[in-house]
């Protein structure tokens, strides 16, 4: 079904230019339409035949013009053979055109005509220019151009062009032709295809569009036009947007071109000034050649359009990885809600996260991104927050400022200050309800737009944002009968604006804290020491762990010493998302020779092995001057990694040296003898010693010590040009070195 507004662009109010109006030259949005039945209507009398054929889709079926009285848009070949012959017969009509070198040889050619025509209620004597259309001829008509004192009329039109659709007119067409000049009116069309067929040009056909300059016809018209398209239109606005309009739907195949002319020709000038002031054909073939592409089309300041993303570049921008202030918990460029019921201990579960990440320890049992904290406190006094902060052990120099005062209308102050802040990962805002607006209430929609900056201030920043807020009545027995995040205060917008929630349900003896994001949901048991005032978990964090893929990390970092999440990738195969969540499961490893060390910042993280730490320590002791130069057992004076400094202890294992053979030790016992075995355990093996590794994909294979600390030993595996650093509580003592090396 036909529907006007595919073809014509209409605007919010529903008014839009009528296609048959622009023919006609007439300015101003005169058509109409109805929104919902899409009727339309063209408020200066076009009738939705004259609008369909300006667009080119004419009704596919006419009522005939005998039944209704009506007459056709076409004219009949014998009406316009009689018009060519009162034209010629004519006095001021034809003068008119011989003055523009449009002579009786030409309008027999072209079949142009004298016709009448209405201008309000006279007639008045016009030229017609017929395009055939099948059995019959579309006439436009020019209305009387010699009667100056016609335009004076209100209800004058200098073309009538009822009916007839957009076309392509050739004036010129030779048989051999090869490129097409297009000129922008009938008139310039005609003078320049004669002056052609003087020149006997075989390969230049001449056309024009019947529509105007602002007009482009249907592409089944634009495929008529022969070869590469040179267009010729006048000398003013109109026409140069006209050129760059139809240059750009005719594409690669089109150029533009000056028409020649004086230093001072006058506004309009076109292909007829040029030739009446003899103007060579040389300088149109000149121009031709010199023709360019139209400039890109000027695009509208549309906010949008630099915000447009290909899916390619989508891919290619987004991070392979998702970085995290705590694993499973809170990502480092996001706004969550921490939301808890009044005094059960929300702003300590802040503290307790604000002092985690300022000091780069865990928060409750998973390890966090070191950085600064910017917290917000509007709740508390100076003097409370000092309590806490001696409660929980917070000691002088910490990273992390505050701000007492604040409202978020005051948001972009806060965005420069939290910009000047270096490294910073976290900003707490305590509480909601005291930074918001008087004039906002929590409960309205509103306060999505009011929370909408804070998230973009996350993504800006790149720095994780916590609010702090309020629930209704819940406790942690109620808790499993309702939705704890439909306890949340106030509007469902102000949970839909972040990213994830945490929810604390508490009561006299339990917590639960309930941890939504987009990965996932997780529900922990927390407990608040009475003693610390710090929120820890109860249980363990046991994160699901790839044992194939930590192997090749921990691998890796054993030969490399030190890499990045580039260099792992590399290395392993292992896929970027993959290492990170491995990684930061191993920093909270229990196996001493397995966790993981992280330093940097902003994606630049390196990551090493903890006992590597503890091997460069030893190289730098073994490197220094050694005043016992008889020993150089782990235990020795040169070195100062011993946790246990139980002299008797030392002095037994160092005199039953030799009567020893292996070392068993049960990683499991984490007793106080069990840390102090553990210890001491260095006295047992000297650089030069043979062992045996117990564990680990290397389990089985002898190698010797070529130095050794409290907790670790580099060894010189058979067969390889590059030392293991290995636990000690993984080896197996076979013999002892012959050679002790200082």
């Amino acid at each position: 079904m036909f529907d006007i507004r595919d073809h014509v662009q209409f605007t919010s109010t529903g008014r839009a230019h009528c296609p048959h109006c622009d023919q006609e030259q007439a300015k101003g949005r005169a058509l109409s339409i109805d929104p919902d039945s899409g009727a339309y209507k063209c408020f200066r009398g076009c009738t939705t035949e004259q609008i369909r054929a300006a667009i080119g889709i004419p009704k596919a079926k006419q009522t005939p013009a005998n039944l209704t009285g009506k007459r056709s848009a076409l004219s009949s070949r014998e009406t316009v053979e009689r018009a060519t012959k009162e034209l010629l017969a004519s006095k001021l009509p034809l003068d008119w055109l011989k003055d523009r070198t449009i002579f009786e040889e030409n309008i027999e050619r072209h079949q142009l005509g004298l016709y009448r025509a209405k201008v309000g209620k006279k007639t008045v004597e016009a030229i017609g220019i017929p395009f055939p259309a099948g059995d019959g001829f579309y006439v436009k008509k020019r209305l009387a151009p010699w009667a100056d004192l016609l335009s004076a009329d209100p209800e004058y039109s200098p073309w009538k062009q009822w009916g007839i659709p957009p076309l392509t007119w050739f004036t010129r067409k030779p048989k051999q032709a090869r490129q097409t000049w297009l000129c922008e009116g009938e008139w310039d069309a005609i003078v320049l295809a004669d002056e052609l067929d003087h020149k006997k040009d075989t390969e230049t056909a001449v056309a024009c569009f019947n529509c105007g300059a602002g007009s482009v016809p249907p592409q089944a018209e634009l495929d008529k036009l022969i070869g590469n398209v040179t267009v010729f239109y006048d000398l003013d606005k109109a026409g140069k947007d006209g050129a760059e309009k139809v240059a750009r739907a005719l594409g690669d195949r089109a150029a533009i071109a000056i028409v020649p002319s004086n230093e001072d020709a006058p506004k309009g000038w076109d292909v007829s000034d040029a030739l009446l002031n003899e103007f060579p054909l040389a300088d149109f073939r000149a121009a031709a050649a010199a023709a360019t592409q139209p400039p890109p089309q000027k695009q509208s300041n549309n906010p949008l359009r630099d915000r447009l993303l290909t899916n390619d570049e989508l891919i290619d921008t987004a991070p392979e990885y998702t970085e995290w202030l705590v694993p499973d918990i809170l990502t480092q460029n996001e706004l969550f809600l921490l939301a808890a019921g009044a005094r059960t201990g929300k702003t300590l579960l802040a503290m307790t996260l604000a002092h985690a990440v300022a000091t780069g320890s865990e928060f409750l049992s998973r390890p966090t991104t070191q950085g600064t904290v910017l917290f917000v406190e509007i709740e508390d006094s100076p003097g409370k927050i000092r309590e806490r902060q001696q409660a929980q052990g917070w000691e002088r120099g910490l990273p992390i400022v505050w701000l007492p005062k604040f409202k978020l209308s005051e948001l972009p102050h806060l965005a420069e200050i939290a910009a000047e802040i270096d490294d910073l990962r976290l900003i707490v805002i305590d509480t909601l309800s005291r930074v918001k607006d008087s004039n906002v209430n929590e409960s309205s929609a509103e306060m999505s737009a009011v929370l909408d900056p804070l998230q973009d201030l996350a993504i800006s920043l790149d720095c994780c944002v916590v609010l702090v807020h309020h629930t209704g009545k819940v406790n942690a027995e109620t808790a499993d009968k309702v939705d704890l995040f439909d306890t949340i205060r106030g509007s469902s917008a102000i949970r839909a604006v972040c990213r994830g929630s945490m929810v604390l349900a508490a009561s006299d003896r339990s917590y639960r804290l309930v941890c939504e994001n987009g990965w996932g949901k997780h529900d922990l048991k927390v407990v608040l020491d009475a003693k610390t005032l710090e929120w820890k978990l109860i249980g363990k964090w046991s994160p699901v762990q790839n044992m194939t893929q930590k192997d090749q990390i921990v691998d890796y970092l054993k030969l490399s010493g030190e890499a990045s999440i580039e260099q792992l990738y590399e290395a392993t195969g292992i896929d970027k998302k993959s290492l990170y969540t491995q990684l930061s499961r191993l920093q909270t490893s229990d196996n001493a020779g397995d966790r993981v060390i992280k330093r940097g910042s902003r994606r630049k993280y390196t990551y090493s092995l903890a006992i590597f730490n503890t091997s460069q320590q030893l190289n730098s002791v073994l490197n220094s001057s050694n005043e016992d130069v008889k020993s150089d057992t782990g235990y020795s004076q040169q070195n100062n990694f011993l946790l246990g400094g139980d002299e008797k202890v030392l002095s037994e294992l160092d005199a039953s040296d030799e009567k020893l053979n292996s070392v068993d030790y049960n990683p499991e016992d984490h007793t106080e003898q069990g840390f102090r075995l553990f210890n001491n355990y260095s006295t047992l093996f000297n650089t030069g010693d043979v062992v045996e590794l117990q564990a680990g994909p290397h389990h089985g294979k002898t190698g010797r010590i070529i130095e050794v600390s409290e907790l670790a030993a580099s060894i010189q595996l058979e067969g390889w040009a590059i030392p293991e650093v290995l636990s000690l509580s993984n080896l197996k003592l076979l013999q002892r070195g012959e050679e002790k090396s200082g």
